[in-house]
């Protein structure tokens, strides 16, 4: 039974999915840090607020897209935007990050991206 389980690809492809979107989400919060204080003088001690502001921005801009994307029935298109809006940030972000406003606004398109393929996955 459990063989089969491995063997199904489209179980695979599945978890290969959740694997590397996981995977950018732990390397972000790897670089993430040594950004904010780093580049844009952010101390330790600050950075939940950071992160708490991102995050309540995304959902602002993710609860109307799952909305949307249920209502309208175009989940595979917004899927595929999200994980262009994904990598995009990511890549974005290791090669700018001297703005505070770019960074904090990237790193909410991150969390959009993040949450939307996380909520459809």
């Amino acid at each position: 039974m459990l063989i089969r389980v491995f063997c199904n690809h489209d179980l695979a492809r599945m978890y290969f999915s959740i694997f590397l979107l996981h995977f950018a989400y732990t390397s972000l919060f790897l670089e993430l840090p040594a950004i904010l204080v780093v580049n844009l003088n952010i101390s330790v001690a600050s950075h939940w607020l950071f992160y708490a502001k991102a995050l309540i921005l995304s959902l602002v801009f993710l609860v109307p897209a799952l909305y949307f994307a249920e209502r309208k029935a175009i989940i595979k298109e917004l899927m595929i935007t999200s994980i262009f809006t994904f990598f995009l940030t990511f890549f974005a972000i290791t090669f700018y990050n001297q703005s505070y406003i770019f960074v904090t606004s990237t790193v909410t398109l991150f969390f959009v991206g993040f949450s939307f393929l996380e909520s459809i996955l």
